[in-house]
């Protein structure tokens, strides 16, 4: 892609701009801040015209390798890439765009596209990164299964966030509901110092826990730091 002299504007008379900045790590594609160029150069360019089913490659800076699928769903019929991100395209009778996307977006694929990047800095990878990519090119039904696999794994990881930060909110509520706002000592119940209503004490031992098969093993379970994970506690020893 490229942009004019003097770079894209924020005026939104002109077509759409992507760039680096908005592909996201997740392959999304995230139009904030939206740039835009004019329309006398939009036509100009012989090249960098997005389509639906390209996949979009960052070139260089911090999100170098990052790849995007411009599906259906995308906003703008008209939109160019500017000279920080590749426009790949499939032959569609050999690879499905979604699935040479989600590969390319695999630990997998982001190797091989970022083995190929140069420069210390700020690196960045040349138009013949393709040559160092090796894709698996099961027949056109395969790939689609696989895709529609990819798919209902993200909607599962979307739905486990989405209740995770659901339940990161409503845990604070139910407690503050049952046990009011103790920062301020105000509470449906008596507040004690925790000294007046329990004890506080620590373990003694000459020697460090070890198994039954050792020296100082023993039939007695020996706990220490290491074996309290979290709310857990695993890998007890005997002393």
């Amino acid at each position: 892609g490229s942009r004019p002299q003097g770079g894209a504007s924020d005026d939104s008379t002109g077509v759409p701009s992507l760039g680096g900045e908005h592909i996201t790590r997740d392959g999304s594609i995230v139009f904030l801040p939206p740039k835009f160029i004019p329309r006398s150069h939009y036509d100009r360019m012989n090249r960098g015209h997005v389509q639906i089913n390209d996949i979009l490659v960052v070139k260089d800076g911090a999100t170098t390798g990052k790849t995007a699928l411009v599906t259906k769903d995308f906003p703008f019929f008209e939109v160019a890439v500017n000279e920080h991100v590749f426009l790949l395209r499939t032959c569609l009778n050999l690879l499905l765009p979604s699935y040479l996307a989600s590969f390319l977006n695999s630990d997998f694929g982001q190797m091989q596209i970022l083995k190929t990047c140069q420069g210390a800095a700020i690196g960045g990878i040349k138009q013949d990164f393709t040559k160092s990519v090796k894709v698996p090119l099961p027949p056109l039904s395969e790939q689609q299964r696989v895709v529609e696999i990819l798919q209902e794994a993200e909607e599962i990881r979307r739905l486990r966030t989405e209740a995770e930060a659901k339940t990161a909110e409503l845990i604070p509520a139910i407690f503050a509901e049952i046990f009011g706002n103790l920062y301020f000592d105000k509470s449906p119940f008596p507040i004690q110092p925790l000294p007046s209503i329990g004890e506080l004490d620590r373990g003694r031992s000459k020697h460090r826990p070890r198994d039954e098969t050792s020296l100082y093993g023993g039939p007695y379970p020996f706990l220490q730091t290491g074996d309290v994970i979290s709310v857990e506690i695993e890998n007890i020893g005997t002393l």
